[in-house]
């Protein structure tokens, strides 16, 4: 049930006006329960290029709305509470 729930999210998407990138990852940072990767946010969120999806992490860890935990190709991204 739940993977019918994270199509039917990922078509809305699609279909409704343009989300932003920051939007975007802080959604999907809600809805997973786990720290995620660079790598995994740029497979759950494909409409945008990795550069993109970088950029926008970095935006929101200066603006202290998620945290790094980990460093170099293990690091992952969790909402801060």
């Amino acid at each position: 049930m739940q993977a019918y729930r994270n199509l039917n999210d990922r078509l809305n998407l699609v279909q409704d006006k343009p989300v932003s990138a920051t939007d975007l990852i802080l959604t999907t940072l809600t809805q997973e329960l786990k720290p995620l990767s660079r790598s995994e946010l740029t497979a759950l969120i494909p409409q945008y290029s990795d550069i993109t999806i970088k950029r926008a992490l970095s935006e929101l860890k200066k603006s202290q709305r998620i945290k790094l935990i980990g460093k170099g190709r293990s690091s992952k991204y969790i909402l801060k509470n």
